[in-house]
């Protein structure tokens, strides 16, 4: 299967992707990984270093041009994908398709994480993560406290604030979410591939809406 998971920032697309990669035995695919697998590849640097230097949106034309690179490698008939908050645009989204269809492939679901700005908000302003690197590791001082404060339970390092969790830059994410992002979500349902989930539910309850899907789809496509 080919899903696409989608949402606005801070929707919970890291928690359920990590949970899909896990319960479907799936390949994790985003912008953000992709660069990190290639922090020491000169040949990507010199290619798209200027871009990454200005953050991590990309121009249409670069974006799906270092996703279809991945892509290139690992699709197979036998093989969970997961595509974490790709596609961001119209652009992007027609783009996939046809390289998909190119390849004898499509997408065969885009989960769409339904939550309120307003929750959003709420999240990203209480949203504290691990400082290691290889842990990073996502807590909120609302809902789901560290043990020990400020500690991280899983490897005992200290938690930190991201510094783009500001009221200001979190409404900033979100106008450019409804500018550029939200549009697809109309694509995607005249396809009848859209899957909206409630977000805003226990993490269980979300996981367990996922999963009930997902494996409705896995039986539609052997049947």
């Amino acid at each position: 299967m080919i899903i696409v998971l989608s949402g606005k920032p801070s929707s919970g697309k890291g928690t359920q992707s990590n949970y899909i990669i896990e319960e479907f035995n799936a390949i994790h695919v985003s912008l953000g990984n992709i660069r990190k697998e290639n922090n020491n590849n000169p040949e990507f640097e010199i290619k798209y270093g200027k871009y990454i230097s200005k953050g991590s949106l990309f121009p249409d034309e670069i974006a799906m041009e270092m996703l279809y690179g991945k892509l290139n490698k690992i699709l197979s008939k036998d093989v969970n994908i997961v595509l974490d908050g790709y596609p961001r645009t119209i652009i992007q989204a027609k783009g996939l398709d046809k390289y998909l269809s190119l390849k004898g492939y499509k997408i065969d679901i885009v989960i769409n994480l339904e939550v309120s700005d307003e929750k959003i908000i709420e999240r990203s302003i209480n949203r504290r993560i691990c400082s290691n690197p290889n842990c990073k590791a996502i807590y909120n001082l609302k809902n789901n406290l560290p043990k020990i404060e400020g500690i991280c339970d899983l490897c005992g390092s200290t938690l930190i604030k991201r510094d783009d969790d500001t009221l200001e830059l979190i409404q900033k994410r979100l106008e450019i979410y409804d500018k550029e992002t939200k549009p697809i979500l109309d694509y995607y349902e005249k396809g009848k591939i859209l899957f909206n989930v409630d977000g805003e539910k226990n993490l269980n309850e979300t996981k367990k809406d996922i999963k009930e899907e997902l494996e409705r789809k896995e039986r539609s496509k052997k049947e």
